[in-house]
């Protein structure tokens, strides 16, 4: 029997076959100003030992050194060859087979438009997912947005937002998300950790028409997905359809919570996965420490740990999900690209360090902004030391004052004996008339203040003034709206 080659399937992408014997030669055809993805299915293989080609119809712009395709006999257990890259030639070899008639090749493990549909069956059962149909694509599939969140916990919390798949012919984008969706719902410490201190809304699939008919990065109309954001915001006659309906459920959470971090998951070829920001974009506090963070969790080296800066596109169009949320709503954003490449002696990445590659990302950066923005005073991990913020300004012991004043007895004296110790709730600072905390007390070995001052859009960083024994003052950072500081007074 003669092979046969097709991709009129979900997610298949590969044209004008030509096959003698064993060889077999398609081609992979650019969208959205780019090629890379390809996915076919040979039939009449048993007993050969396929030889392919494939012809790009123009040079990628990632790399394809050292790219490992990948083939499978069931489309779900999959194995990784070797391959050579000859722009604009990718050519590999199919070890013998033997008792199956069909194979199925790829660029890459495939996450389907239908694999979503599976994992967020599974991901909804959990109590800390709720799940919204935004609405359908250009070609009537549902735009999903997910929000994970512990609602038993009161306090202000981060309100991260991630994007995934806007290049659909990047799937390890989608196994990297899995990893974090994953755990993060999961029953480990630091996951609950995570929940208490940050609400996550996640779109996990920007294109999925361009996922199901298996394209590299356009949506059904030709427009790059990754290209599609309009800065001055939501706007149905400038954006497509899917860029519209996540923008515009974007622009609501951050009118009822300003969105403090943003997220655009990628998988592009490059030499190396990395973390992209842009120039202006991260003050080197953060970065610094969600860098530092990330050597500490990706122990296996998945990541780059360098990041790398990305200046922002042209304004006369349309923009990425990364600057446009950024240029927006003034926060700060990152991409993240996977590979699918060996490289630095790691070896090529199965969809497990992947995921993990997932998991350790969204932890740094998590923990980078905590430690950040967040007053010390409870054990990362312990997720019952986290304190809550009071209902009322009567629930505190300290209050806010209008002015810089010190050793005022009418601003919530502390009276402490020798050796007894105070540490105060956490203050949003927002919420001061003023913008100025000021703590006084007095005790057997004297009185003694502490304040900050700031406006209302920032305050400073280090302490303003601590006067007095035994002081250990604790501010956080500034990010958006939201200001916190914490005062611990031994007498």
């Amino acid at each position: 029997m003669a092979i046969t080659g097709s991709s009129n399937f979900e997610a298949g992408h590969g044209s004008n076959f030509s096959i003698d014997g064993n060889s077999v030669d398609f081609d992979a055809t650019a969208d959205g100003n780019d090629v890379f993805w390809f996915y076919v299915k040979l039939s009449g293989v048993d007993g050969t030992t396929p030889a392919i080609t494939v012809t790009y119809s123009q040079s990628p712009a990632g790399s394809m050194t050292g790219v490992r395709p990948v083939y499978s006999f069931d489309q779900s257990s999959w194995t990784d060859v070797a391959s050579n890259w000859s722009d604009p030639d990718l050519s590999f070899t199919i070890p013998e087979i033997s008792g199956h008639d069909d194979v199925w090749i790829a660029l890459t493990v495939p996450y389907t438009y239908t694999d979503l549909l599976s994992d967020i069956s599974t991901w909804e059962s959990s109590q800390f997912v709720t799940v919204q149909d935004l609405g359908d694509s250009q070609g009537g599939r549902n735009i999903y947005y997910l929000k994970i969140n512990d609602d038993t916990s009161t306090r202000r919390k981060l309100q991260i937002s991630i994007t995934c798949r806007a290049h659909s012919g990047e799937p390890e984008a989608s196994y990297e998300l899995k990893g974090m969706i994953d755990w993060l719902i999961s029953a480990d410490s630091v996951a609950q950790q995570l929940r208490k201190l940050a609400v996550f809304h996640i779109f996990p699939m920007a294109n999925p028409d361009g996922v199901y008919a298996g394209r590299n990065r356009a949506f059904n109309s030709g427009t790059d997905a990754n290209r599609d954001f309009d800065e001055s915001g939501p706007d149905n006659n400038d954006e497509e359809d899917e860029t519209y309906l996540i923008h515009t459920k974007i622009h609501a959470l951050n009118a009822a919570d300003a969105l403090d971090f943003h997220l655009d998951i990628h998988s592009y070829y490059a030499e190396e996965p990395n973390v992209w920001r842009d120039s202006a974009e991260l003050d080197s506090n953060l970065e610094t420490a969600i860098e530092a963070w990330l050597t500490v969790y990706d122990t296996e080296a998945y990541y780059n740990p360098a990041f790398q800066q990305h200046d922002n596109l042209a304004q006369s169009v349309n923009t990425t999900w990364r600057d446009g949320m950024h240029d927006q709503y003034s926060i700060p954003t990152f991409t993240t690209e996977g590979k699918a490449q060996g490289y630095n002696g790691f070896g090529y990445p199965t969809m497990s360090d992947i995921e993990n590659g997932g998991t350790d990302m969204l932890k740094a950066i998590v923990r980078g902004l905590v430690e950040r923005y967040l007053p010390t005073g409870w054990t990362w991990g312990d997720a019952t030391a986290i304190p809550e913020k009071p209902e009322t300004w009567d629930d505190w012991e300290i209050k806010e004052t209008g002015s810089d004043a010190q050793n005022d007895s009418s601003h919530g004296d502390l009276q402490l004996e020798s050796g007894d110790e105070f540490v105060s709730p956490v203050v949003d600072l927002l919420n001061t008339d003023s913008k100025k905390l000021s703590i006084s007390y007095n005790t057997t070995n004297g009185s003694g203040s502490v304040h900050w001052r700031g406006d209302s859009s920032s305050f400073n960083q280090e302490d303003d003034e601590v006067d007095g024994p035994e002081w250990e003052a604790y501010t956080s950072g500034t990010l958006k709206t939201w200001r916190y500081a914490q005062v611990k007074v031994t007498g």
